[in-house]
């Protein structure tokens, strides 16, 4: 979805947005993205400092209510012990409870899309330090390299900085040389390792 929106003030500065939605939540999405519109405003490094609630960027400032809003944070890494091979950690808080992975809307949909070419490696219900978990371990082959798609996630408890929605995935690189691990047994080895080594202190995010 690729959105412009015009700033709510004499300036009418225009930003863009794009983001990837699927298609059985495209409506919510945009009316998300319609919410979202209403609150921009121009501001340069030469005005005053906000006083509300929001977010400030380069050349605009997000105004809120002061009501729960998304947070997020996330982690890249690579390592040289298997080249073309990339992975992030992500933590999200919402504003509301969310459903598991495999019950979300477009999950179905975007794994039968895909479902005749790609071989299922583990896929579950799993704990991570003691958090209720889902993941899908999927593996492909393109022009001979062996290709990996490994997914994690920890649904959101609610308005919990505590609970947050955790996100492991691990995946290789499309332009790289090289299938990243030995064999499938490795890939999923070195998956578990990164997976139950996740901790999280209680009261920090």
């Amino acid at each position: 979805m690729e959105c412009y929106f015009v700033s709510q003030d004499n300036k009418k500065r225009v930003y863009y947005y794009a983001y990837e939605v699927g298609k059985s939540s495209f409506a919510a999405g945009r009316k998300d993205v319609e919410e979202m519109a209403k609150t921009f405003y121009a501001r340069d490094d030469w005005d005053p400092l906000p006083t509300e609630p929001g977010y400030a960027f380069p050349g605009g400032f997000s105004k809120h209510s002061g009501e729960w809003r998304a947070e997020r944070a996330i982690l890249a890494f690579n390592s040289p012990s298997y080249p073309g091979i990339a992975g992030y950690f992500a933590c999200y808080s919402f504003g509301k409870k969310q459903g598991k992975m495999f019950d979300q809307e477009d999950f179905n949909e975007r794994l039968a899309a895909i479902a005749s070419k790609i071989t299922i490696l583990q896929k579950g219900d799993c704990v991570v330090n003691g958090y209720e978990a889902q993941e899908l371990c999927a593996a492909s082959t393109e022009n001979g390299r062996r290709m990996y798609n490994f997914d994690m996630e920890i649904p959101c408890q609610g308005k919990e900085l505590a609970g947050p929605q955790l996100i492991l995935h691990l995946f290789s690189k499309r332009g790289e040389q090289g299938n990243g691990f030995i064999s499938d047994k490795e890939a999923i080895a070195v998956w578990n390792a990164i997976r139950d080594s996740i901790r999280l202190r209680p009261g920090a995010v």
